[in-house]
């Protein structure tokens, strides 16, 4: 039984591993420490975090009973993982490091699939911190250490994450490649790992939707809409509806777009997910009702955003996208010192952490904010270093998408 639930974990069979133990009486799981842990995993998968809490318990009140087993050091570094995971959700982004780091030192090195797992998970914290340089590191090597043990889901999941970060930095066409080499990868094992394809085709269908490539990035996020439920994770769920309602609102199909803004929405107020997934889905509401006109709606989230950031005056990076699309709001209820005022720290700050694909977008707002506010001449200095790091990676939509203010400025 633990053999056949340990190779749907790393086959990534989120979806099997679910129906099978549901299968099984709570009395049983509980019985069993190495089933809790399991168990609790796919709770946290999946973003049921309150059970995943109580598998935890159980599995560490088995361990503390029972006299040491030979998997005893094993069963704690999982344990520590999937803790690092739900604290993660939970918003202590460095006790979630830590914890990942005290996985790694136990989980033993023959357990693939787990420390492709952890080293995932540091690099998601350091991400989530705004550590590129190690969170470019904990994903690199994992992709090697995956590579090298022919583990397809932590090769492909590493290589996701990665491109991701890249996208983040302006590197689109580095993002793009990388996804490209991770769908390969995932090719080699014949279908046995559809799950894991998702993040391929949802990352893909990002790549095309800023290259203005609208058929293509459709095609791709609803092949990803189509696997992500195999691979179950909550995170990456809610990021495909978000990508899915970008396109369909760049295509004109505004009613789409909110039904799969609503999607995510509703799965990040019932499940747990990581910052930046409900951040992503959440400036994504707020940008479709400034396009729709509900001023209202966007004003109170930018009331409820002021009050909750204020005590964050680093301008930390997990707050970054939030403070983009509140100065969105700020230009749309036609405040612009307070637009370019925070636009000017926003830009600071994403250029001192390279994060050039945030600042082409931060570019753009000030460039059209200055033309508003009559300082043209500043605006058209702003477009034009947004265009030249811009022009080289491909970007067409994210200036297309600022209408004809923007048609005006270009």
């Amino acid at each position: 039984m633990e053999q056949n639930y340990m190779e749907m974990f790393h086959r990534g069979e989120a979806s099997s591993m679910r129906f099978w133990t549901g299968k099984l009486s709570k009395e049983l799981i509980y019985r069993r420490p190495w089933l809790c842990i399991y168990e609790a995993q796919s709770h946290a998968l999946f973003g049921e975090l309150d059970e995943a809490d109580v598998l935890l318990a159980k599995a560490e009140e088995h361990l503390q009973l029972e006299n040491p087993a030979a998997d005893t050091k094993s069963m704690l570094g999982h344990i520590a993982f999937i803790k690092s995971r739900v604290i993660g959700m939970r918003g202590d982004v460095q006790r979630s490091i830590e914890l990942g780091h005290i996985a790694r030192e136990n989980a033993p090195a023959s357990n693939q699939a787990l420390q492709s797992g952890i080293g995932i998970m540091l690099g998601t914290g350091y991400f989530l911190n705004g550590d590129f340089t190690n969170a470019i590191q904990s994903l690199t090597e994992t992709i090697q250490l995956s590579k090298a043990a022919n583990a397809i889901n932590g090769t492909v999941a590493a290589c996701c994450h990665l491109a991701r970060l890249y996208a983040i930095q302006g590197q689109l066409q580095k993002s793009y490649e990388l996804y490209q080499e991770a769908g390969k990868f995932a090719q080699k094992a014949g279908g046995q790992n559809r799950g894991v394809m998702s993040l391929v085709d949802m990352g893909i269908a990002n790549v095309m939707y800023e290259l203005n490539d609208l058929k293509n990035a459709l095609t791709y996020i609803n092949q990803g809409l189509e696997l992500v439920p195999l691979w179950g994770s909550a995170d990456d769920i809610v990021l495909a509806h978000t990508t899915h309602a970008r396109i369909l609102q760049a295509q004109g199909n505004k009613a789409g777009a909110a039904e799969a803004i609503e999607k995510g929405i509703h799965l990040i107020q019932t499940r747990g997910v990581f910052s930046a997934a409900r951040d992503a889905v959440r400036t994504a509401q707020v940008k479709l009702w400034l396009v729709q006109g509900d001023t209202l709606s966007a004003d109170r989230w930018a009331a409820s955003q002021e009050e909750r950031l204020l005590p964050d005056s680093g301008f930390r990076f997990e707050n970054e996208l939030t403070r983009i699309t509140l100065s969105r709001v700020y230009f749309a209820q036609k405040k612009p010192d307070e637009t370019i005022r925070l636009l000017t720290r926003l830009e600071e700050s994403a250029e001192s952490g390279g994060r050039t694909g945030r600042l082409i977008e931060i570019l753009i707002l000030k460039a059209l904010t200055l033309q508003i506010f009559g300082e043209t001449a500043q605006g058209l200095a702003a477009l034009e270093k947004s265009l030249s790091l811009a022009e080289p990676e491909g970007y067409i939509r994210i200036f297309l998408y600022e209408g004809p203010l923007m048609q005006r400025l270009l």
